[in-house]
């Protein structure tokens, strides 16, 4: 892991050659994902005014102007965005010039909405020439409630959105007001490989805690005890299979053990593994630790992102008060979330499983701990990323994560996809034995809601951080029927 540098030669206005110091064999599919906007959101004619090598003598009044800490905060504020804050220059400063089909003209937090309108610099034409993008302007509206933006939904005051209201549960709501509202579907093919991932912190910076989540028995003994059949049916509408962390069986890289181990119904077979590990209870039936202190587990789960989570997770933590587990789920703001597992705060998170298609080699943070929003295991990422950050503490992975981490420098390395996905089905295969972390279903076919007037917008596209959804169906060529 850590940092790859490299060298960009330029030969004239339209070609140039990155070179890297050591071997990038997903230099070209990166760029394709949403992480891509890397290499072309940072202008330098612009941004050189807020950087201290480039205005040294100026850096402290421009600090001063807005407001900032120091010279990176400033940096951060005008070219990217600040860690641990909902704060992004893409829409946050007007004066950020970009080469998107669409221009910052009201920023977030100045109000209820965020507006842009149609670059006329950008550089794309249709194939009879006319200058893109077809639509003038392009309005969000600033909502906290999910409950307030499924109503302007329904009532046909949304043209266009695929998230945070998408789900099962409001598809009914959604199709009784279709036609009062001007709107249709499309479908959503989710590359997600599970609803809802449950991480024990295997990290946690308790020694106690961190030990008891380590024993593979107890995450066995916790699977055992969902019943992912009722959350499917409840929560998903029938909709979906049990399914823990695996890519799904549409890429090179299933493994049926690693995709279904674990997935039974069984309370007397989860109090078999939990003894193993918590024998002795309370007098309420709670499960204690060594000390004789009761065990608690709290939950953390958002609902900004996906209101299921806290349906699934107070299903979740009902079963595992049923073993003797007291498990308490702690629903929060997203941002408090983030920053809660990124600094490895958490006893236990509820998110989604991306990474299911084939974005599971690009993105394998469920599949051994690659990102620093691997919340089973921060802290090894921070021993793998080198250097460390310095607002975390590392951790060292045992051997067989260490294993994984060699194998994926491999990969990256490698610029053979048969050789990728062999080194890939490896690294899982140690993923399936460590079993690291706890899945509820795959998730259902999605969709999204599209104005009827509502013209180019393709009948189904991928769901997708990486792909980006919907960027590359461009929306630059979307439009408006008279």
């Amino acid at each position: 892991m850590g940092v790859n540098p490299f060298s960009i030669e330029v030969h004239d206005e339209t070609s140039f050659t990155i070179t890297f110091e050591t071997p990038n064999g997903f230099a070209l599919q990166d760029m394709c994902t949403a992480d891509g906007v890397e290499w072309i959101r940072y202008p330098r004619h612009y941004l050189e005014q807020y950087h201290i090598d480039f205005n040294p003598d100026g850096i402290e009044d421009e600090i001063a102007a807005a407001g900032a800490k120091n010279w990176v905060e400033l940096f951060q504020m005008k070219g990217m965005g600040i860690p641990g804050t909902p704060y992004n220059a893409l829409f946050s400063n007007p004066d950020l010039p970009r080469v998107h089909a669409w221009q910052l003209v009201e920023p977030y937090g100045e109000g209820t909405r965020v507006r842009f309108q149609r670059n006329p610099y950008y550089w794309k034409v249709d194939p009879e020439g006319q200058q893109l993008p077809y639509i003038d302007e392009v309005l969000f509206s600033v909502l906290e409630d999910p409950e307030v933006l499924l109503l302007k939904a329904s009532s046909g005051e949304i043209d266009f959105h695929a998230r945070h209201i998408n789900i099962s549960a409001n598809k009914a709501v959604l199709a009784d007001n279709r036609e009062r509202g001007g709107y249709d579907f499309t479908d959503l093919i989710d590359a997600s490989m599970n609803t809802c991932v449950i991480s024990l912190n295997l990290t946690h910076k308790n020694d106690t805690l961190r030990e008891i989540f380590q024993n593979k028995d107890f995450r066995i003994g916790l699977s055992h005890a969902i019943n992912r059949q009722e959350i499917i049916d409840a929560v998903y509408v029938g909709q979906g299979e049990p399914w823990q962390l695996g890519p799904r069986a549409e890429t090179p890289w299933y493994n049926e053990t690693l995709a279904k181990q674990y997935t039974e119904y069984d309370v007397d077979l989860a109090n078999e593994y939990l003894d193993k590990v918590l024998p002795d209870k309370n007098g309420d039936g709670y499960r204690l630790l060594p000390n004789g202190d009761p065990l608690i587990i709290v939950i953390e789960a958002t609902p900004d992102y996906d209101p299921t989570f806290v349906d699934s997770g107070n299903l979740v933590a009902s079963y595992w008060n049923k073993v003797g587990i007291n498990a308490q789920l702690k629903p929060e703001d997203r941002s408090l979330f983030e920053s809660r597992t990124t600094s490895n705060e958490h006893d236990c998170a509820i998110w989604y499983g991306e990474a299911g298609l084939q974005d599971s080699i690009l993105g394998p943070r469920w599949y051994f701990p690659s990102q620093q929003n691997t919340h089973f295991g921060t802290a090894w990422y921070v021993w793998w990323l080198k250097p460390a950050s310095p607002q975390s503490t590392p951790m060292e992975p045992p051997a067989e994560i260490q294993q994984q981490m060699a194998l994926y420098d491999q990969i990256t390395a490698s610029p053979d996809p048969a050789e990728q996905n062999d080194l890939f089905n490896q690294l899982l295969a140690i993923s399936q034995e460590y079993f690291y972390a706890i899945g509820v279903s795959l998730p259902p076919a999605g969709y999204t809601i599209k104005n009827v007037k509502m013209k180019n917008v393709p009948a189904s596209m991928p769901l997708a951080w990486l792909f980006p959804t919907p960027a590359p169906t461009r929306p630059h060529q979307y439009y408006f029927e008279d």
